[in-house]
């Protein structure tokens, strides 16, 4: 095994390491402290340099490492090293953790994370209580990551998707969601976030509390119905009130809110929730638009309803639904439709 194992350092050192080869390690990294000691020693020595400034042979043995570290009697200080060890143990559905090891240049031992991963995929939601008390929702094709650290040393959470909060009150750690050059930071509040890769923009509702979302160059502070939006093309953060808050978490009840989105759009919101694939077989389907709200008690039910109120018709096959229109003629297609 050490053989093996000495072989698997050095790819992961040299940066040649597979998934499943880092995999490995990392797991014989996380059996004992004796383990992470160890390679602290193999890393500190293949990073130095001996005899006339040529480096040490990729290709040496873990037993010859360790006789060379015996006879060695000082370190050098090396750099940042840090790497994420791919796939991990699954926990619940939408959860998993995945373990990385970092050397910080501070003179600190080297400290192991971890790192948790909660999702809920597609035609799924999922909803869980953080340690410090906090409640995360998360809509469908949504993820979230944070660290062991979370709650003792920091609050922050990575978002990609759309998320409701409801944070639990810790003025010395305040909350922070942290998306694509964009911070929220909150106290004690409770607010929604949907940050979609595909979304340009990022949207953040306030229902109780305060937050306030930073970029690089603005900073506005949002109160109680207010809405801010992150414009990822172009940087510009702006807020505004509204009267309609609570559209914005609908979905936490398993209902669709449209407010004049295209039928093109309603379709990748769609996809998300049921985990399907849809085709619009003309260009002038997509253009039609609707407002209003669903109970989302089923893709049939949703489209049907759709379909009362547009010269429309779909066919389901397997996983996919195919939208058309009946007749272009007989129908204003400019014509902004509501759902009742």
């Amino acid at each position: 095994m050490k053989e093996d194992i000495s072989h698997i350092i050095s790819k992961v050192l040299s940066n040649e390491g597979s998934l499943d080869e880092i995999s490995t390690f990392g797991r014989w990294l996380a059996q004992s402290e004796d383990n992470i000691s160890e390679f602290e020693k193999l890393k500190c020595f293949w990073d130095a340099k001996v005899d006339n400034e040529k480096t040490i042979c990729r290709e040496l043995s873990f037993i010859s490492l360790q006789e060379r570290i015996q006879k060695k009697k000082k370190r050098r200080h090396y750099f940042l090293y840090k790497f994420s060890v791919a796939c991990s143990i699954l926990l619940i559905i939408g959860f998993s953790s995945i373990f990385y090891f970092m050397n910080r240049n501070t003179g600190e031992k080297d400290t192991f994370y971890r790192e948790y991963k909660m999702s809920a995929g597609k035609g799924q939601r999922a909803s869980a209580t953080l340690s410090d008390g906090t409640v995360v929702w998360l809509n469908s094709d949504t993820e979230i990551t944070y660290s062991e650290k979370y709650g003792t040393k920091e609050r922050v959470v990575f978002l990609n998707g759309e998320a409701f909060f409801e944070v639990a009150k810790n003025k010395e750690l305040p909350f922070i969601v942290k998306i694509d050059g964009l911070n929220i930071e909150a106290l004690g509040t409770s607010f929604n976030v949907k940050a979609y890769r595909t979304d340009k923009f990022i949207t953040t509702t306030l229902f109780s509390g305060s937050v306030r979302t930073t970029t690089a160059n603005e900073e506005v502070i949002l109160y109680p119905n207010q809405v801010a939006s992150y414009n990822k093309k172009d940087g510009t953060l702006s807020s505004c009130e509204t009267s309609e808050a609570y559209h914005a978490h609908l979905w936490k009840n398993g209902e669709l809110f449209f407010s004049g989105e295209t039928l093109e759009e309603i379709g990748i919101v769609l996809e998300r929730v049921y985990n399907i694939r849809i085709e619009f077989l003309s260009e002038d389907v997509k253009k039609l638009t609707f407002t209003g709200t669903i109970k989302n008690n089923g893709l049939k039910n949703v489209l049907d309803i759709i379909s009362m109120t547009a010269p429309i018709e779909y066919v389901m096959s397997d996983s996919t639904i195919r939208i058309k229109l009946i007749s272009s003629k007989k129908f204003n297609l400019n014509k902004h439709r509501i759902i009742q």
